[in-house]
């Protein structure tokens, strides 16, 4: 057993990182770039300007930075195959990850209305890609800011911390810092088909929107119905809303949790055929991509039971690696939703990290 004074395979003792090292600018036409190495793992770093924010983003006056991670074919002792069409769990999960990581410490009103594109493609993977990729993007984020200021593209710095990653694990029950891939092993299976009592269980948030219950002139009943629901299910509920129909602030609200972590948010209300309801094609704009199954299985269970069902209007997609699902307000819709989503939808996220299903 290794002890927490024992060294390593490669000398190194626990509490000690790998050789670090950055190369600057590898790229001649990025604002920066930069290669980091940690130990025989490598990543390339790069931040490119575009004008314009998201559609969601227009007219605040904020920036956005968004972040993309790829393994380059050669990078392992079996080549990968170029992620084109679509995106494993991993990578997605991987890139949200550090995007989410360098928005945390950017003031994006500094930006002003421009996006900050950031790609780590590693080059090398000896384990720790995904904290390399951070620390490393983060250092090219600040190079490339300093140079905007130079260009006068920019008047203050929009960094307001630092932020760096290591991994961090346990091997036969000691905690090792900075593993390399010989020190990761898989001691125990859980999860998947043969073990659904560990099911995953996702952050959700819960939105009701409605004149009325904004207003206080009645009283949000199928906002509490999710929310017990999921929470009964073993979901952690914390984030909890209620907007006026046609609201300019749903689109920020479902941004900001899934940046604080919201995983799965469900919104109630606001569908139906009128002016005002505008709930659906606000969320449409906003979908990476959309999930008609699930608007499928919710519309063919209403059915099911009520005729007037036909008339009713849902939607559900992904942003930003979360799924968005938008029901009608009636408490009849919720509780029917309830039982077509739980425990199904949980799946979902056991396939977006690319597990097998």
């Amino acid at each position: 057993m290794l002890s927490s004074t024992q060294p390593r395979a490669d000398g190194r003792l626990a509490d000690a990182l790998r050789p670090f090292e950055i190369k600057w600018d590898p790229m001649g036409f990025a604002l920066s770039s930069v290669i980091i190495r940690t130990g025989r793992t490598a990543v390339l770093c790069s931040v490119c300007l575009e004008e314009g924010v998201p559609r969601w983003r227009k007219g605040q006056g904020k920036g956005w930075i968004s972040a993309e991670y790829r393994l380059l074919p050669g990078s392992t002792p079996q080549r990968q195959n170029r992620e084109l069409l679509k995106l494993s769990g991993r990578t997605q999960e991987i890139q949200r990850l550090i995007g989410r990581s360098l928005r945390a410490v950017v003031d994006m009103n500094a930006l002003g209305e421009n996006t900050l594109l950031i790609d780590c493609d590693v080059i090398q993977a000896d384990a720790g890609t995904r904290t390399a990729a951070i620390t490393g993007a983060w250092v090219a984020l600040k190079r490339g800011c300093e140079r905007l200021i130079e260009q006068g593209l920019l008047t203050d710095q929009p960094i307001i911390e630092q932020v760096a990653a290591v991994s961090v694990g346990l091997v036969d029950g000691h905690p090792l810092l900075d593993l390399d891939y010989s020190e990761i092993n898989l001691l125990e299976k859980v999860g998947g088909k043969s073990d659904h009592a560990t099911e995953y269980r996702p952050q959700v948030g819960v939105i009701t929107i409605s004149d009325s219950v904004s207003s206080g002139k009645s009283k949000d009943k199928s906002g509490p119905l999710l929310i017990t629901g999921f929470s009964d299910s073993g979901c952690s509920v914390e984030n909890k809303k209620v907007l006026p129909d046609g609201s300019d602030e749903l689109t920020p609200t479902i941004q900001n949790w899934i940046k604080a972590g919201v995983e799965l948010i469900i919104t109630t209300g606001g569908t139906g055929l009128g002016p005002r309801d505008l709930t659906i094609k606000t969320l449409e704009d906003i979908f990476d991509s959309k999930l008609p199954g699930v608007e499928q299985a919710l519309h063919a269970y209403g059915r099911g039971k009520v005729k007037t069902a036909m008339l009713s209007r849902l939607t559900a997609g992904v942003v930003d690696g979360a799924i968005v699902i938008c029901l009608p307000g009636s408490t009849g819709a919720v509780k029917d939703a309830l039982n077509v989503l739980i425990p199904t939808i949980f799946h979902s996220f056991h396939m977006m990290k690319g597990e097998k299903h």
